[in-house]
């Protein structure tokens, strides 16, 4: 009996050595696979937990079988808590990833009006932190946004800088795009100049992109779109990050950027960027310095404050211009069945030629003035008459005010300057190789004499001029939030902006000349008046204004399945013009000042999502709204009305829906908008010209997904199909030199495709992680139905519908890699490379339709026909920019 019961204790024993159970495995970031050394994994319940060693290793012993939950925590990352049944098994290998995490902005949250998957009802894309650093190599930012359905983004001429983004058709001059929840865009144009933001990559955090209505609260709400760009607040952690970058083309850029991490009640961020770089197209140099500076304060649980500051001040050399295909390339225009012998006997350069720039011997001495002072030239046996340079600060203050449980207020505070411009040679003279000659051009003006005024010097003829475009720039926007039930909540706000533009011209460079004549200033009588020196003011002085107030309410509900929003906004915007240079009507010598025009608009948009089950959404979203014309289609070049301008007014529709299950997501989600009383103008010499009412129809469908293949390897695919087309015919008004309306004449516009940006695009891409800490992308991108753009105003002709020539299809393979390596406790060292078109593709990415007919002129006396313009729309009539070939970027970075 004493054996037995022997015998049953150690089977016992056995049976409870059985059930201790192991857990391990390893602990990584979610945003670039790092190790977490030091992690922690702890059982509450058990009061027990391990530490994860320098490759992010961990491991907790004895654990008897159960339910468990695990908290994994580590400093500046989310801490993810998750439950787990143990059973049977003797060893449990459970790895984590874990996401990183900032001191959540609340005012910017609410401001920049984010939308969240299975819950807000519009078409948006993230894109990531991770995914930005590996991906961006030395590009303008809006190029990472080819991946995404419906956006065409490219490098125009291929200036650092100049790129440009379209979202279903629809130019960034119609799209919204927001740092830190403050729009950018120009109050005048519209346009977004990314050479002002030269450093902002650097610090994003993340980007997202609202495609169509989209969820942003702003009172001006864009056509296409919205880009929403948060950089990055406060850490947790502090740290220091050096990183050093080197291209091709000579490109070199250096950050830096430090984090306090949380000081009591107290954390700051700054970063600094320079970068300098001679650039693949010709002379497109550019030198820049990038800085930033983010502060955090919070003083008590219901209150928190922000200042961000964000700027770049920068130079580069542009390629401004279009060239027909035959200047760059002679292969490419012979496979584009051009046979003419004349034209194909034109010089071919290459498609990285600049026809901006030209040698200048260093004994051509000549000061040129910008800025306000006057400078050496910048690089002394060269010039480039198509440069910019341009400092734009921008400065936010927030507060975030959570006045109870159920209530709250965001203030944003926001002021910008800046100050800079765009140059413009004024006559020229080429030589053989195609740029221009300034030897020439100096010693010309530098022996002229005008012997009605030879006392002030030598006349130049040909000059250098800086088109100058300073601003001031002030607003505030507010959001109230007051959670009225647990399932509905209120939100309403105000938006105001404030507006200044100061526009000149001025001399830049007198090419060795001693005066230039100019008489445009009509308040100037005297001959001597019309003498005009560096720096001097010429061809155009006047101020912009625009002020704009409205304001929104909206009303969310939600629960587990179902989620709806309504919201209504009015806005009131007025526009004024200032002119110096063009005589007062009421006959002073006073600047003439418009009065203000007024628009008033609104907007309603209401959209709901339905989770059928974890797996599936459908979601819709509908709205209508009307918005102002551009400044720059109100007044005309001589400060006078253009005729009857008009609300423009917008229509959209969208459904949409999720998939997600065994590994496979995608999001697939069709469009329709309409566009009505789209109204263009355009200026020169001659006159302006408007075309106020025009009507175009926006359609397409558009798919993105990814699939996880296996455990370290991942396929991203994305397609979008859009059919963009012209609706409506038109009138064009002409308005004489002296800012009169003139004539009108019919413009023939219905069914021509909507131009300027791919129709179609497809990506195909794969992110691997073979080995620790590494990561593989390659991605192809592919664009077809490409209609070159053209001047809706040379449409005259009743009996031309063809439509505007088509650049060819295009693809190009990107490939970035990144390797991690663990240098100790303190200290972490990041490879990387990228190689952008490996295959070296030459393709043609921007282009303009018949060239020759964007700048007629017309007779007044009758209407446009085949006898005073010619269309064509063929390649030989087309003039294009080619994209950039091969070229790579290498990275090194310490983080601390």
């Amino acid at each position: 009996m004493k054996i037995v019961y022997i015998f049953l204790i150690f089977l016992f024993s056995l049976s409870t050595y059985a059930q201790k159970i192991k857990i391990q495995g390893k602990i990584i970031s979610a945003e670039n696979s790092e190790y977490l050394s030091g992690a922690k994994v702890s059982i509450p319940t058990l009061k027990t937990g391990a530490i994860a060693d320098k490759y992010g290793d961990y491991q907790i012993k004895d654990i008897p079988e159960g339910e468990y939950l695990l908290s994994i925590s580590y400093p500046g990352y989310v801490t993810l808590d998750t439950t787990v049944e143990l059973s049977k098994q003797s060893i449990f290998t459970i790895n984590f990833e874990l996401k990183f995490s900032v001191i959540e902005s609340k005012t910017i949250m609410v401001t920049a009006s984010r939308a969240v998957e299975r819950e807000t009802p519009v078409a948006f894309t993230d894109i990531s932190k991770a995914d930005m650093d590996l991906k961006l190599g030395g590009q303008d930012l809006p190029m990472l946004l080819n991946e995404t359905p419906g956006v065409y983004a490219t490098g125009t001429g291929g200036g650092f800088g100049d790129s440009r983004v379209n979202i279903r058709g629809f130019d960034q001059s119609n799209i919204a795009v927001m740092i830190n929840g403050v729009p950018v865009n120009d109050m005048e144009s519209g346009w977004v100049y990314w050479s002002n933001w030269g450093g902002l990559a650097d610090v994003t955090s993340s980007m997202q992109v609202q495609r169509g209505l989209g969820a942003a609260r702003i009172a001006n709400p864009s056509v296409g779109g919205s880009i929403n760009i948060l950089t990055d607040p406060t850490l947790k952690k502090p740290s220091i990050k050096v990183k050093q970058e080197r291209g091709a083309d000579q490109y070199y850029k250096t950050t830096v950027s430090t984090n306090t991490g949380i000081l009591d009640k107290f954390g700051a961020n700054a970063a600094f960027t320079y970068i300098n770089a001679a650039g693949q197209v010709e002379k497109t140099w550019t030198t820049g310095l990038s800085y930033y500076l983010g502060m955090k304060y919070i003083p008590s649980e219901n209150h928190q404050f922000e200042f961000y500051l964000i700027g770049a001040k920068q130079d580069h050399g542009q390629r401004s211009f279009q060239q027909s295909i035959i200047t760059f390339d002679r292969q490419t225009a012979i496979d584009q069945g051009i046979t003419d012998p004349s034209y194909l006997a034109k010089p071919s350069y290459g498609v990285l030629y600049n026809p901006h720039w030209g040698n200048i011997s260093p004994d051509y001495y000549s000061l040129q003035f910008y800025n306000k002072g006057y400078h050496e030239r910048p690089y002394p046996d060269f010039l480039n008459e198509r440069t910019n340079y341009f400092q734009k600060p921008q400065m936010n203050l927030n507060w975030f005010w959570q006045i109870n449980e159920k209530s709250s207020l965001s203030n944003v505070f926001f002021l910008s300057t800046g100050s800079g411009g765009g140059t413009l040679g004024l006559g020229s003279i080429m030589d053989s190789t195609g740029h221009y000659n300034f030897n020439a051009m100096y010693s010309a003006n530098d022996t002229n004499v005008d012997y009605k005024y030879f006392k002030y010097g030598n006349k130049s003829t040909r000059i250098i001029e800086n088109n100058v475009n300073n601003h001031f720039w002030m607003g505030y926007l507010g959001t109230y939030k007051k959670i009225l039930t647990t399932n509905l909540v209120f939100q309403g706000g105000l938006d105001f902006r404030y507006y200044e533009g100061y526009h000149w011209t001025e001399i830049r460079d007198l090419l060795g000349g001693d005066f230039y004549l100019d008489f445009a200033n009509q308040h100037e009588n005297d001959s001597s008046q019309h003498v005009k020196k560096l720096g001097d003011m010429i061809y155009k002085h006047y101020n912009g204004y625009v002020r704009n107030i409205g304001g929104f309410a909206q009303i969310e509900y939600s629960d587990d399945y179902y989620s709806s929003y309504l919201i209504g906004s009015m806005t009131n915007t007025a526009y004024k013009r200032k002119d110096y240079f063009n005589l007062n009507p009421n006959g002073s010598n006073d600047p003439w000042s418009t009065d203000y025009k007024t628009f008033l608009g609104y907007t309603v948009k209401c959209g709901a999502n339905y989770n059928i089950n974890s797996d599936y959404n459908l979601f819709f979203n509908t709205g209508y709204y009307t918005k102002p014309p551009q400044f720059n289609n109100t007044f005309t070049s001589k400060n006078m009305l253009f005729k009857n301008p008009e609300n423009e007014s917008i229509l959209g529709f969208e459904l949409g829906s999720g998939y997600n299950v065994d590994g496979l997501k995608i999001n697939l989600d069709g469009y329709y908008t309409f566009w009505h009383n789209r109204a263009v103008n355009y200026s020169s010499n001659t006159g302006d010209y408007s075309l106020p009412k025009n009507d175009a129809v926006h359609r397409g469908i558009e798919l993105k997904g990814a699939y996880q293949i296996i455990k370290w390897m991942q396929c991203n695919f994305m397609l979008s199909l859009g059919d963009w087309k012209w609706a409506s015919d038109g009138v064009v008004n002409m308005y004489d030199t002296q800012g009169q309306l003139d004539s009108s004449f019919k413009i023939y516009l219905n069914g021509v495709r909507v131009a300027d940006a791919a129709q179609k695009s497809a990506a195909l891409g794969l992110t691997m992680k073979p080995l620790k800490k590494s990561t593989i992308n390659i991605i192809y991108k592919y664009f077809w139905d490409l209609y070159s753009a053209f001047a809706p105003l040379s449409r005259t002709m009743p009996n031309d519908h063809t439509q505007p020539w088509k650049l060819p299809n295009y693809g190009t393979l990107d490939l970035n890699g990144r390797y991690s390596i663990y240098m100790g406790s303190s200290f972490d060292l990041n490879l990387q490379f990228n190689i952008f078109n490996i295959l070296n593709t030459k393709f043609m990415s921007d282009g303009t339709d018949n060239r020759q007919g964007v700048n007629f002129k017309i007779d007044k006396d009758k209407q446009p026909t085949d006898d005073n313009l010619m269309m064509f729309h063929d390649a030989q009539h087309a003039e294009v920019f080619f994209g950039q070939l091969r070229r790579w970027n290498l990275l090194l970075q310490i983080v601390y």
